[in-house]
């Protein structure tokens, strides 16, 4: 089942439709065609595909690895 979500890159407002359990590593490069992510060891421990984001909760800079969490 997907979800929508609105993602904010780089100043630009993006409506992504994906499952929720879908990386956000995927969603960035094959949703959003961008190529600046990338695939490393593939278990999250190398940082290649750590990206850094603002919850509206607060200006708390936090790891998101999946879309949904």
């Amino acid at each position: 089942m997907t979800q929508t979500f609105k993602l904010t890159v780089n100043g630009t407002t993006h409506t992504v439709d994906a499952d929720p359990d879908m990386p956000l590593l995927y969603a960035l490069r094959d949703h959003l065609g961008l190529n600046n992510p990338h695939f490393g060891c593939g278990l999250a421990q190398c940082g290649a595909c750590t990206v850094s984001s603002r919850w509206p909760a607060g200006p708390l800079l936090r790891h998101a690895g999946v879309l949904g969490r």
